[in-house]
């Protein structure tokens, strides 16, 4: 008999009114060739107080995609979201990605056979031939002070697209929260620290343009993230 898994399938989401056409292409390339091979699975949506019609639309697409919706009535934040959703998650194995649309669902498959081969904790994808260069300089720089900081050395350690094991997630997302422009990295930082055992895999990038990392907020990003990662390293440091 074949192992049975159970998969936990997670995302936040933000004013997104492609929302449906992501999660049709999630279930489509995802959850259903899972539940065919490997067993149970669980898709949970954090809405994060949006005031378009993303939340009518997640209504109305719920009981066909088999969906469970977190609905915040007012915007708490991408941290909070994903922290929420981490911890609500029930699956052996927890896929976390952003709705952005800016990942091929598809992908999934290459972390979940990099896992399996390798007993990986954590699988994170590292988008190749990324646009715009700016986005692309701001991930190698934050991908190079983690690197001198933390010993964390990743290609795109900051990607929302990432594979965990259930065991992984209750130790480390509890503790999260210090880098908030830069979160998806924390984990990494964390996993480091505790001993996990973390790969990577290159995932298809779709641009789509960013209103987080315009040209304009740049400075400020960028600013923002280097200090909250200093002030990580400063706290890790007294811990000891």
């Amino acid at each position: 008999m074949k192992n049975r898994y159970k998969l936990s399938i997670i995302a936040p989401v933000y004013q997104n009114e492609n929302i449906k056409d992501i999660v049709k292409d999630i279930n489509k390339k995802i959850s259903m060739p899972f539940k065919k091979k490997y067993g149970d699975i669980e898709f949970i949506i954090a809405e994060d107080g949006s005031t378009d019609n993303t939340r009518r639309i997640l209504k109305a697409i719920k009981t066909k995609y088999n969906l469970t919706l977190d609905l915040f009535d007012k915007k708490r934040g991408y941290v909070a979201a994903v922290k929420k959703l981490y911890l609500r998650a029930k699956g052996e194995y927890i896929f976390f990605t952003d709705s952005d649309g800016e990942h091929d669902p598809a992908d999934f498959w290459k972390l979940w056979k990099k896992m399996i081969k390798e007993n990986s904790d954590i699988v994170v994808g590292y988008k190749i031939r990324r646009k715009p260069f700016y986005r692309v300089f701001i991930s190698k720089i934050n991908n190079l002070l983690l690197g001198i900081l933390f010993g964390v050395w990743l290609k795109d350690a900051n990607c929302g697209f990432r594979l965990l094991k259930r065991n992984a997630v209750e130790r480390i997302i509890p503790g999260t929260g210090n880098l908030t422009a830069a979160y998806n990295a924390e984990t990494l930082i964390l996993a480091k620290r505790f001993g996990y055992r973390y790969s990577e895999v290159p995932i298809k990038h779709i641009y789509k343009e960013s209103t987080v990392f315009s040209v304009k907020k740049l400075p400020k990003t960028i600013s923002k993230a280097f200090f909250e990662t200093i002030s990580l390293r400063y706290k890790l440091w007294v811990k000891g």
